[in-house]
């Protein structure tokens, strides 16, 4: 079940692997792959690998139809699944990211402790052939809101993850994501190249770098780790449709990796899930997901974790959602077009993350 909340500001209306994950330098993004969207037909899943980093973990892009929980819109709190209303006030928010302090991350959840570390934002998908992703894949930066808006309680926002994507084929994807939480990786530092960030603020930055692969400093070391947010009913952000995509309204699928769908949990890619080997990730990225649907206006829209819900294509767990272990958030758009011409365009902006319960 989806809700979306006008994000007009009226008093009382809102208007942030088996654990085998392959360790890699940082750059600007990581591309934890992502499932297919909604529909009937079955996708294939394709692969586009991405390093990890203090950006994000390893993954690649996969993409093919599913069933979706529901879609919703409007102007107040609906029930995608049939019910009645819901009264926002009811839930307390806890900010995970409001993408004005840094260029695409570390986020700003307080609830991450050593040795794990904030994780970053990141792009995916557009790789395939005559896809093009703006900003370009693995350079993702937040981007000035004109005008500001406001989102909750009338905070005012300058700046969002902003995605423009031309896909050029049936099931192709592109899109926003987030992770949480990040260890330091010893055995990435002994043969890529890049650095062990201290843990302790104290030590000198010449042991490590706290920067990114995108600052000047050397890249850091980083790999991505599930992480427990089940004391948490849901997510709250704010979206919306840009001017550069198709005329009308996008579904956005909200999407929860976890390690029974990502390959990084070594399942999905595993003789279990019918797969050829570690590498073949054919059966991945069906993981639980919601799909909301996103106008031309800014708007507040909740997922709760209860109606999270799989697809149809790869690999379907039969594992409840396990919201202990999740390694974070995909916001992703898909190309449902069978015919491929004219290639479709899609423009969609994310807003400040929270959790809520």
């Amino acid at each position: 079940m989806s809700k979306a909340l006008r994000c007009t500001m009226v008093v009382g209306i809102f208007g942030a692997t088996a654990f085998a994950c392959v360790a890699g330098c940082s750059n600007n993004n990581s591309t934890v792959g992502p499932s297919g969207s909604s529909g009937t037909a079955t996708g294939s899943s394709g692969s586009s690998a991405g390093s990890a980093g203090q950006t994000g973990g390893t993954g690649s892009t996969g993409s093919g139809s599913g069933t979706t929980s529901g879609t919703t819109t409007g102007s107040s709190v609906t029930d995608s699944g049939g019910g009645g209303g819901v009264d926002a006030l009811s839930y307390s928010y806890t900010l995970i990211d409001d993408m004005e302090t840094t260029t695409h991350g570390p986020i700003e959840y307080a609830g991450i402790t050593p040795p794990e570390t904030p994780a970053y934002w990141f792009n995916f998908g557009g790789t395939a052939t005559g896809d093009t992703m703006t900003p370009p894949y693995q350079s993702f930066v937040f981007s000035d809101v004109v005008p500001p808006t406001t989102t909750y309680l009338g905070k005012t926002s300058a700046h969002a993850g902003h995605q423009v994507c031309t896909l050029n084929g049936q099931y192709d994807v592109c899109g926003i994501g987030v992770e949480f939480a990040q260890l330091n990786d010893e055995d990435a530092a002994a043969d890529a190249g890049c650095v062990i960030e201290p843990i302790d603020a104290s030590i000198p930055a010449s042991v490590g770098d706290a920067g990114d692969g995108g600052d000047a400093g050397p890249p850091i070391c980083k790999v991505t780790v599930p992480f427990d947010i089940s004391q948490y009913k849901g997510v709250a952000f704010w979206a919306k449709a840009g001017d550069l995509g198709d005329a009308g309204t996008v579904d956005l699928k909200v999407i929860f990796p976890d390690p029974d769908t990502d390959p990084r949990g070594g399942i999905c890619n595993s003789a279990t899930a019918g797969a050829g080997g570690p590498t073949d990730t054919s059966q991945c990225y069906d993981s639980y997901a919601e799909t909301v649907e996103m106008t031309g206006g800014w708007q507040e829209f909740v997922v709760l974790f209860s109606d999270l819900q799989l697809g149809t294509f790869g690999w379907v767990t039969t594992n409840p959602f396990d919201a202990q272990h999740v390694y974070g958030i995909n916001f992703q758009v898909q190309d449902n077009d069978p015919s491929g011409s004219p290639a479709d365009s899609f423009d969609f902006w994310i807003d400040d993350l929270y959790f809520i319960k």
